[in-house]
Order: structure tokens, then C-alpha cells, then sequence
């Protein structure tokens, strides 16, 4: 299949799944953190997100291009019940570090909500444990409208499964650092092509 095709492929899937489920629509979450595709490979992912402390829950889809071993990209579109995190959000990914399966990735992007533009910045480690689990952290900065003294900071943790050869699952947890992060457990699944 030709990349282009393939790219094609995965946008009509995530238009699909959205017009097919309206349900959909009313939900989503912020940050899927995901396994970078291989070189030259896509990824798609699906997120369910439970907000916490009176945050809103919802659903995001994910979609990935990894353009070699070290540089990836991301598109994420998220809706929340309450839709004060749903939000469009891209961003560029670099390796930093990898030992074995286990990496350190930077990655930074801008994303747009109802209360307008923000840059985003952070750091990201999976570690493999040397079971079919990776253990997975990462700190992030957002700053809205592009203003220093607005910003907000989280921490993520939690674990991503291979479940097969291109699919992974993953259970993660977004802790705020700042009272106006948004707070959630996720779930989600990764399917690489």
C-alpha cells in the first residue's frame, strides 16, 4: 500500500468512526501518550478519559506518523461532556534516549479549545520491564493564549500492554500540578499499521 493511500485510509476510519456514533460527539480527553509507530509506520488510537474531582469525561481519537526511528507527529481531536477540555491538538515528538525497548522522548505542539490557542511542551519515558508491559511517565506544560503566567502543568503515569503484534492497550492517569490541568483516568487502544 502507498503511503499516501494509507494516510487516506486512516482518515476516512476516524471520520467513519465519528459520524457512525454520535454518542461519540458529547465526550473527550487531552493527552494520548502512545508507543511512537515504527519508522515509516502510522498509528491509530482510540481514548476513553473519566474526569475526576468534577472534570469532564470523554473520548479522543489519535492519529500517528512516525517519520524515522528518532521524529514523530501527532493529530489528536477531543471531545469532554462538560467541553471545557475538548480540544484539537497537534504535536512533534524526538527520541531523546533508547535502551533497548525503553526510550525518553521530547515532544511540543499547540492546541486549540473554546477558550482559544495554547503551546504545549513535555517529556515522555517508556520503560520496558522485560514482560510484555511498559511503564510509562511523562510531565507536561501548557501554556494558553500563548502566555507564560497562564500556564498549567500535569503529570501522567501509568502502564501500556502489547497486546499483539501491531496493537496496544494502555490504563493511564493524568495528576494535575496546577488547579486548572485537566484531571482523568484514560484507557485506550493503539493499533499500528
Amino acid at each position: 500500500m502507498r503511503p499516501y493511500t494509507r494516510w487516506l485510509a486512516s482518515i476516512y476510519i476516524q471520520a467513519s468512526l465519528l459520524l457512525c456514533s454520535p454518542a461519540l460527539l458529547t465526550a473527550a480527553s487531552p493527552v494520548l501518550f502512545g508507543v511512537s509507530p515504527p519508522s515509516h509506520e502510522s498509528k491509530i488510537a482510540i481514548q476513553a478519559a473519566i474526569g475526576a474531582d468534577g472534570d469532564g469525561s470523554g473520548v479522543a481519537f489519535n492519529y500517528g506518523y512516525s517519520f524515522s526511528e528518532r521524529f514523530s507527529a501527532a493529530l489528536q481531536l477531543g471531545w469532554t461532556d462538560d467541553r471545557k477540555d475538548s480540544r484539537i491538538r497537534g504535536e512533534l515528538a524526538a527520541k531523546l534516549l533508547r535502551i533497548g525497548e525503553s526510550s525518553v522522548s521530547l515532544y511540543s505542539g499547540i492546541a486549540a479549545d473554546d477558550d482559544g490557542p495554547s503551546v504545549h511542551g513535555g517529556i515522555w519515558a517508556h520503560l520496558y520491564t522485560g514482560l510484555p508491559l511498559f511503564l510509562v511517565a511523562g510531565l507536561e506544560t501548557s501554556y494558553p493564549d500563548f502566555d507564560p503566567e497562564k500556564n498549567t502543568s500535569s503529570l501522567v503515569t501509568g502502564i501500556e500492554i502489547p497486546v499483539a503484534v501491531n496493537l496496544g492497550f494502555s490504563l493511564l492517569r493524568q495528576f494535575p500540578l496546577t488547579s486548572d490541568s485537566y484531571n482523568h483516568y484514560a484507557t485506550g487502544l493503539i493499533v499500528f499499521f
